[in-house]
């Protein structure tokens, strides 16, 4: 099997042998993470380092007989391993921050909400700026009239040079 960088395509891809080990090269691809673009080309690809991770470790319990990787697919291999590591240390950070939250709230013997009689949850409205209310002012009744019908016109219809609205403008009589 051979690892090689796709530049354009910014993904690895694995080259399978031809013959027998051809099935024991696609078995162990697809089992460490490996994805086929299907037919007609059936090329195994990731993105991710950890896969390649993956197929390095279990290549021996496959029976894979050569692994090879080309120099640009191990320079971006060893990039992206780099990366994976800062954001898998941010994500336990997380992880042990959300179980730290989880667990003081369960302590304190508090939900997170506070709720009423019907058991519904009560929302504080100056908590959030999405649930501002602001209530609906009714626009004050038009005091122009169309210059053909003498019906009010308002602000979005035609005032230009005299008012119309907008039945009368769009009528085929006139």
């Amino acid at each position: 099997m051979r690892i090689t960088w796709n530049q354009e395509l910014r993904e690895f891809q694995a080259e399978l042998s031809p013959g027998l080990e051809w099935q024991k090269e696609q078995q162990t691809a697809k089992s460490s993470g490996f994805k086929s673009t299907g037919p007609p080309d059936w090329i195994w690809r990731t993105t991710k380092a950890s896969v390649l991770t993956k197929l390095r470790n279990s290549r021996v319990e496959a029976g894979l007989t050569t692994l090879t990787v080309t120099p640009d697919a191990r320079a971006e291999y060893d990039k992206l391993l780099v990366v994976e590591a800062a954001n898998a240390a941010v994500l336990k950070e997380l992880k042990d921050a959300k179980k730290t939250q989880k667990k003081d709230l369960a302590e304190s013997g508090a939900s997170g909400f506070e709720y009423d009689a019907d058991g519904w949850a009560i929302i504080d409205a100056g908590d959030s700026p999405i649930w501002t209310i602001e209530k609906y002012k009714v626009s004050a009744f038009p005091t122009e009239r169309c210059s053909v019908c003498q019906t009010p016109v308002y602000h979005y219809e035609k005032h230009d040079p005299v008012p119309v609205c907008l039945e009368c403008e769009f009528s085929e009589e006139l």
